[in-house]
C-alpha cells in the first residue's frame, strides 16, 4: 500500500526528532549530574548558584551572591538601598540599613510562626530554622555599605556599571 503523498517523509522525520529529543534529555540529566558553569542552577541543596570563573556571582558586592538574593528577594544589583520600601541587602529585614534587635525579633516571629516566607530564609534552604537565626547574628550591628559608583569605559562614567548601587 502506498502512503498517502501528504505523508511522504514523515516517518524519517519523527525519526530524527525522537533521537534528537533523547539526545537533549541525556545531555541535561549529565550536565545536572555534573553541575557544570554551562547548568549554573543545578545544586544540592536547592539553593541556585550563579556562577563566573572566579566563583558565586555577586553583582553589587554585599557579600551574598546574586542566586541566593534572588532567592530571598533581594535585589542582587543593590548592596544598600536608600528607598525604605525595597529589600535590598538580605539580613536587613526592615530596610533601615543596619542589622539589630527588631531584625533579630522579626526573624524569630517568622520561625516561631512556622510560615515559610523566601524574604527570612538566610539560607536559602527552603525552610526557616534556626540556621537563618545563626546566619543573621553573624551581621548583628553591622551596616550595609553602599558600593562606590565605578567609572569605566561601557558606562562613560555615569556609575552604571558593576558595585553601582542606585538606591532604587
Amino acid at each position: 500500500m502506498k502512503n498517502p503523498p501528504n505523508q511522504k517523509g514523515f516517518a524519517p522525520i519523527a525519526i530524527l526528532f525522537s533521537i534528537v529529543l533523547i539526545s537533549g534529555i541525556i545531555l541535561g540529566v549529565y550536565l545536572v549530574n555534573q553541575r557544570t558553569q554551562f547548568l549554573p542552577f543545578a545544586s544540592e541543596n536547592g539553593l541556585n548558584t550563579l556562577s563566573s570563573p572566579v566563583g558565586p556571582l555577586d553583582s553589587d558586592g554585599d557579600l551574598w551572591n546574586d542566586a541566593q538574593e534572588i532567592y530571598i528577594g533581594t535585589d542582587p544589583f543593590s548592596s544598600c538601598s536608600k528607598n525604605k520600601n525595597k529589600d535590598a541587602w538580605p539580613p536587613d529585614l526592615n530596610n533601615n540599613k543596619v542589622v539589630n534587635v527588631e531584625d533579630y525579633n522579626s526573624l524569630k516571629k517568622a520561625v516561631e510562626s512556622r510560615q515559610y516566607s523566601k524574604r527570612f530564609d538566610l539560607t536559602a534552604d527552603g525552610k526557616l530554622d534556626s540556621d537563618d537565626v545563626l546566619t543573621l547574628k553573624k551581621y548583628i550591628g553591622q551596616k550595609c555599605k553602599i558600593a562606590k559608583k565605578v567609572k569605566d569605559d561601557k558606562n562613560n562614567g555615569s556609575g552604571q556599571g558593576k558595585g553601582n548601587d542606585s538606591g532604587n
